[in-house]
């Protein structure tokens, strides 16, 4: 009993640890899924589990495949097609990651019969490149999802043919061809180009020259040198045919390789010479054409002027990318090879080691770079005897033939190379081996056969362009008798054509007269005009002159209001007799500030409020002597008002900051009083003047006071279009919003 009873403890304790360990997100979503009645939740519920469980851990993406399948099955159950595709796209995803294309044949092939079966031949297709797709997603073996591919794209081209879609059916094919071709199968990847060829020019489709570019691709691997070089000249002779000029450098850069490879180093330059005339070097890299036509010129004996050729151009348009630089130092490093010059030559082919980024080349292409590249750097340690480093570069050069079709003459070169290293270091029968491979491989691809077959190929292409230049001619001649007969007609009318040109002369002297003349009178308007403009500008200046004089003696007479009121208060003995005027004196220096500033500044129609607001605060601190009794804190935003507006503005200010020095602070401790104007940004002005003193009385009443301040200013904010918002909590806060005088009016 106490051993059962350890079991089941140690179960339930693995168990809760096991639940503890799931994330929240997890067990919110199984509580939801518990929770839900319709079917369609339930299936997004169990999706969004399987990609939680995805994105877990390695060990969780079995849980995933779970979730995924149940969703399927719930999908079947209530025959949703769009909830189907979704299951099954994430299930074929999971199964090529972890390379069960069994099963994912077995998820997505009863849906392919269906869709068959059923005549939904377009929803087939799209269900075909969806899976394509998603197994796609899921694996990174580039040659195990080929292989899958091959199949699903075998299954789209039966459907196509079924329902006679004959171009798509033929592109099919030529994506299963280039599929072949990246899976090594050069045989069947061939065949299949060469049907798409043929059926192309059945239905008179043009545009071939990208299938004879991977015809050229499989010659190349197959180290069919002849028909290398035919599928490269047709290639470019279609995208010249069809004025299809998107992948002009990949094609003149094909042709050359091949060139290169057959020692025509002349026609090889003018390929990669055809490419920089086509190209803006300024913007785009042209570094691989530099390398190429580097490489050519090294081969012709060349070598000093193919460095100088590199170290101009890298000046010119310098490089911006590593990739760039990668080739400018395999091609310096053949340069100084060429040269004898080691230290340079070890120098640049390390740095183009080190600078290597094949990340965006397909598999074949990226097998067949990465061979050359250490098939050079082993060349170079093999000519200076440094074998031990040479049989490490030969060592990892020997292992690409493994991972991938490499071209017949890389082969021949490795060979070579492990020939050399072998007989280093002593071993005799490796390195015979080795020579004689590379004898093999040698003499198959340059026998004097083929050599002939390539230049009477040669040959034929270079008569086909006679043939064209002489079909030219004839039509240049033609065009030249057409032009004679032309002369003669033009030579019957040239004299009739001179009368009328006469004619037509007298004519044009006869306007050109006219125009004359009505220039000569559009030219004293324009005088007339110009004086009159001068006249206003003057009338201008001097209206703003008498109108800043007029603020000018406005000015002054309130200053002599002020200092009459001033004078008068000195008699005064009544407590609220001289308050009052002291009230109507503020009144009027507020009102008399606002023209002092309209006449001291060229804008005579509004006014900068941060300036007058600052002035008019001195002014009533200078009045009541606050000194320093009292904290001003002010926050105006750099706002102009029209005279119109500011005037009321300065009065409610005037009334409202005279208020809150007289009344707010009977008690003089940290008292401040904070002035903001502030800009709303939608038309209206903001004006909020704060104290932190005792408050109004709680019996205070805005609409039935009888103060005279307190009507004058409902009067004033009446004027602006305001409203007024007064607040009475830890002190008095008054709120005025009004538009601006553009809105306002």
């Amino acid at each position: 009993m106490r051993k059962a009873f350890v079991l089941i403890l140690i179960l339930f304790l693995w168990i809760n640890a096991k639940a503890q360990s799931l994330p929240k997100s997890v067990t919110l979503l199984q509580s939801k899924l518990n929770a839900s009645k319709t079917d369609t939740s339930k299936i997004s519920i169990l999706i969004q589990l399987g990609n939680l469980y995805n994105d877990l851990n390695k060990k969780d993406e079995r849980i995933a495949v779970d979730y995924y399948q149940k969703a399927l099955l719930l999908s079947k159950k209530i025959n949703s097609f769009n909830w189907i595709n979704k299951s099954v796209a994430l299930l074929v995803s999971e199964y090529a990651q972890f390379n069960e294309f069994k099963k994912c044949r077995a998820i997505y092939l009863p849906f392919v019969q269906y869709y068959n079966t059923h005549g939904l031949i377009t929803a087939e297709l799209a269900f075909l490149d969806m899976v394509k797709d998603a197994a796609n997603n899921g694996t990174n073996n580039g040659l195990l999802i080929r292989g899958e591919w091959s199949y699903i794209l075998e299954l789209k081209e039966f459907v196509e043919l079924q329902i006679k879609d004959t171009l798509n059916a033929i592109k099919t094919l030529k994506d299963e061809g280039d599929n072949n071709l990246n899976l090594g199968k050069l045989d069947l990847a061939k065949n299949q180009l060469l049907e798409v060829v043929k059926r192309y020019k059945a239905i008179h489709f043009r545009k071939i020259h990208d299938t004879y570019y991977l015809l050229w691709a499989v010659s190349q691997l197959k180290g069919d040198e002849e028909n290398e070089l035919y599928y490269g000249l047709e290639m470019v002779k279609g995208m010249l045919a069809t004025h299809d000029s998107v992948d002009y450098k990949l094609f003149y850069m094909k042709l050359g390789e091949t060139y290169t490879g057959l020692k025509m180093y002349e026609e090889s330059i003018a390929c990669y010479k055809k490419i920089l005339a086509l190209t803006d070097e300024s913007s785009k890299n042209c570094y691989d054409s530099y390398y190429a036509i580097a490489v050519n010129l090294i081969a012709l004996n060349k070598p000093y002027e193919a460095s100088q050729y590199l170290l101009q151009k890298k000046s010119t348009y310098p490089p911006k990318q590593a990739s760039t630089m990668h080739f400018f130092y395999k091609a310096m490093a053949k340069c100084y090879q060429a040269l004898h010059q080691n230290q340079l030559e070890e120098k640049n082919l390390l740095a183009m080691i080190k600078s290597e980024d094949f990340s965006t080349y397909g598999i074949v292409v990226k097998n067949q770079a990465i061979l050359t590249e250490f098939l050079q750097i082993s060349q170079f340690y093999i000519t200076i005897k440094n074998f031990s480093k040479a049989k490490y570069y030969v060592n990892r050069a020997s292992i690409m033939p493994s991972i991938g079709k490499v071209s017949l003459a890389s082969l021949s070169t490795l060979e070579l190379c492990e020939f050399k290293v072998d007989s280093a270091y002593n071993n005799y029968t490796s390195a015979i081996q080795h020579f004689q491979t590379y004898k093999k491989i040698n003499d198959s691809v340059f026998n004097s056969t083929k050599i002939q077959q390539i230049q009477n190929l040669q040959i034929k292409y270079e008569s086909s362009q006679k043939d064209q230049d002489i079909n030219i001619l004839k039509s240049q001649a033609q065009v030249s008798k057409a032009n004679l007969e032309k002369r003669r007609l033009t030579g019957n009318l040239l004299l009739g054509g001179s009368i009328l040109l006469l004619l037509l002369l007298v004519l044009v002297y006869n306007r050109y007269r006219l125009k004359q003349r009505n220039l000569l009178l559009l030219e004293g308007k324009q005088t007339e005009i110009s004086k009159k403009n001068q006249a206003l500008e003057q009338l201008l200046k001097e209206n703003e002159w008498l109108l800043k004089e007029v603020h000018h003696r406005v000015k002054n007479n309130l200053h002599l209001i002020v200092s009459l009121l001033n004078s008068q208060s000195k008699f005064l003995k009544d407590e609220a007799a001289l308050t009052a005027v002291m009230d109507s004196q503020h009144r009027v220096q507020a009102m008399s500030l606002i023209h002092q500033k309209l006449y001291k500044t060229n804008n005579t129609s509004s006014i900068y409020m941060p300036e007058y607001i600052g002035e008019l605060l001195d002014y009533l601190k200078d009045s009541f002597k606050t000194g320093h009794k009292i904290s001003f804190l002010l926050d105006v935003a750099p706002i102009k008002l029209d005279v119109l507006q500011a005037v009321p503005l300065g009065l409610i200010l005037n009334e409202t900051i005279t208020n809150c020095i007289k009344y707010a602070f009977p008690f003089s401790e940290n008292d401040t009083i904070k002035i903001k104007l502030a800009d709303l940004k939608d038309g209206k002005i903001c004006l909020i003047i704060a104290d932190n003193g005792c408050g109004l009385p709680d019996n205070f009443s805005p609409d039935n006071s009888d103060s005279f301040g307190l009507l004058l200013v409902h009067g004033l904010i009446e004027d602006l279009g305001g409203l007024l918002h007064i607040t009475n909590y830890n002190g008095t806060s008054i709120k005025i919003t009004f538009n601006t005088e553009q809105n306002h009016r």
